[in-house]
């Protein structure tokens, strides 16, 4: 739940426990006393793709944030209806929150409305720290996580994303091991042409 001191924002039911930490008050980020950076962009249609929820945002916030992430179901390729956001300055969720929260998303008809809340691991480097040894980094491009440049000249563009060195590793092991079974596996149908070469002559 997002709330203000006049008014409820927008609304997405959960614990009780987890109701008090990881709801958003927008007069406390106003005061100065919630400094959080990342949140749980909530109720996604599960048909709009990470490319999607960028161009989404990026209608109103483009710039002001430097990572998103938006968690797939790999065996249907849907989203599962939630995305992480870190937002450079704490403020932005304000704005962001006025503009999105509360509101039907553009596309595929959906009566779902957009939430937010904060998310329980907070800021870039932590959660670079996550997944930069997570599985997904072996999936296709454009189910992996994005970071952006946090400031400077490149302020906004998409930044590299650091994966762990065993992990690289284990992605060349996999490469190894999948060129490796494929000469194999030409090895083979190539002595069965031979084998079957000899038998008609």
């Amino acid at each position: 739940m997002i709330t203000t001191t006049n008014s409820t924002i927008s609304s997405s039911s959960t614990t009780t426990s987890s109701y008090t930490k990881n709801e958003i008050d927008l007069d406390k980020i106003m005061r100065g006393e919630d400094k959080r950076t990342t949140f749980m962009i909530r109720n996604i249609p599960n048909k709009y793709t990470q490319q999607m929820l960028i161009d989404c945002i990026n209608t109103s916030h483009a710039g002001t944030y430097d990572f998103l992430y938006l968690r797939i179901d790999f065996k249907n390729k849907c989203n599962v209806g939630y995305a992480f956001i870190n937002f450079i300055d704490p403020k932005t969720v304000i704005s962001f929150a006025r503009e999105k929260a509360g509101k039907k998303w553009q596309h595929f008809n959906s009566d779902k409305r957009c939430a937010l809340s904060y998310a329980n691991i907070q800021g870039k480097d932590a959660l670079v720290k996550k997944f930069r040894n997570s599985q997904v980094m072996f999936e296709d491009v454009a189910y992996q996580p994005k970071i952006f440049y946090s400031d400077g000249p490149n302020r906004g563009k998409e930044q590299a994303f650091p994966v762990s060195l065993d992990l690289r590793n284990s992605d060349n092991m996999q490469r190894e091991n999948y060129v490796l079974k494929n000469s194999k596996h030409r090895h083979l149908n190539n002595n069965r042409r031979r084998q079957q070469h000899h038998r008609r002559n």
